[in-house]
């Protein structure tokens, strides 16, 4: 439940300080893979979502090494997500500097 609500809670500020004021820039001014990576967060947000829904603790209690394999999965793709994105917000934050 605290991963669910640092998540939400990371959505909301990433909305309001970086993704919100690049979404009310022109097109073409909108920095290099910003719609690529936005599309892939909320695939992962889905991901996650199914992730809980699918592993309860009996679940997990039933099928250990099916519930690792799960999440080593989630979390190599979040891994990498996130790489390309720190990557990417330099770009990003110069694209918003002047607002």
């Amino acid at each position: 439940m605290r991963l669910a609500k640092l998540l939400h809670d990371n959505v909301i500020a990433e909305e309001a300080a970086i993704n919100g004021p690049i979404r009310r820039l022109p097109t073409a001014k909108r920095p290099l893979h910003f719609v690529d990576l936005g599309a892939e967060a909320a695939d992962l947000r889905r991901r996650y979502t199914e992730h809980v829904g699918l592993w309860s603790i009996p679940a997990i209690s039933e099928d250990r090494e099916g519930y690792a394999v799960s999440v080593r999965a989630l979390v190599a793709a979040l891994s990498g997500h996130l790489s390309r994105k720190r990557a990417a917000l330099p770009g990003w934050w110069r694209a918003i500097a002047h607002l």
